[in-house]
């Protein structure tokens, strides 16, 4: 494993020089800990991902979590590989960072295999089908009462670069309405971001309103969903205390209009009214400071 040195931090972006022909690859996750360095008075346990080759043998990076106490000079080991994470039943009910460690207070996540965060999609074939959703449900084509679901959202929010229906995971808008056809349940119900409002003048929203609304021939009878127009709801109005603003479409082929439920008439519910007589935390683990640490500066930066 290659070791560098930091040449530059600005927030997030951390620029790394490396020895020649030792230079990272794309994607790969840099290391900066404690054990690697002169001063050893600081604690920190860091991980970079490798954005950009910037030539002159230094590498742009992004960190995982907060920069706060990095210094010019110190030293990031190249893990010669990307980040990974685990997976599997051992995940189930943790609660994990972005690099794959536990955040819960609940010891390591003893699992057998761990993936690397960027993969290749799936092929087609070792995709879930409808027919096992529905076996694992118990049900027949038809029998299901409700498909409820929010595909990625990523590709159509305000907060991202907005690339919709030219990224893969905007497309998968349309894997969804491909399970609703196949599993024909009586209705339905999408939740997405605003911004699928508005991506490319409503084309996304349209092509997938298109989509549900198409005749469906199962067993020699046609079945067509009756699509509610879409509507933006506020979290808060419903009784959360949170403002957040979720598009929501909802269908049903049992010939019943639709109609939103009117927000609540009582005042908003504050955080304190949602959490205020739970007992009080533990002290945070410095998993947790760290996290939150990098929460605070991309807040304070970018104002969500």
């Amino acid at each position: 494993m290659s070791k560098g040195k930091i040449i530059q931090v600005i927030g997030p972006v951390v620029d790394v020089e490396f020895p020649a022909e030792q230079l990272p690859a794309i994607y790969n996750a840099i290391k900066i800990e404690t054990k690697d360095q002169e001063d050893k008075s600081f604690e920190v346990n860091l991980t970079l991902e490798v954005a950009q080759h910037l030539g002159n043998n230094t590498v742009r990076c992004i960190s995982m979590s907060s920069t706060d106490g990095l210094v010019r000079g110190m030293v990031a080991v190249d893990q010669g590989t990307g980040i990974s994470v685990p997976v599997g039943d051992a995940t189930l009910g943790r609660l994990l960072n972005v690099v794959g460690e536990a955040i819960d207070n609940n010891g390591e996540v003893n699992a057998k295999e761990r993936w690397a965060i960027h993969r290749e999609a799936p092929t087609f074939a070792e995709q879930s089908s409808a027919t096992e959703i529905l076996e694992a449900g118990g049900l027949e084509v038809g029998e299901a009462a409700l498909v409820i679901g929010g595909p990625p959202c990523q590709s159509f929010s305000l907060a991202g670069m907005r690339k919709g229906l030219d990224d893969d995971r905007g497309k998968l808008l349309f894997e969804f309405a491909r399970i609703v056809r196949e599993t024909l349940p009586k209705g339905f119900v999408i939740e997405n971001v605003k911004g699928l409002t508005n991506w490319d003048k409503g084309r996304a929203m349209n092509l997938l309103i298109e989509e549900l609304g198409k005749p469906i021939e199962y067993n020699g009878t046609v079945y067509q969903y009756q699509i509610a127009p879409p509507k933006v709801l506020d979290a808060v109005n419903y009784g959360a205390p949170q403002f957040r603003e979720r598009l929501i479409l909802v269908g049903n082929r049992i010939g019943k209009p639709y109609e939103y439920p009117e927000p609540l008439a009582t005042p908003y519910k504050t955080v304190w009214d949602a959490i205020g007589t739970l007992p009080k935390p533990d002290q945070p683990s410095e998993a947790a400071k760290r996290v939150a640490g990098c929460i605070k500066y991309r807040i304070a930066k970018h104002g969500y």
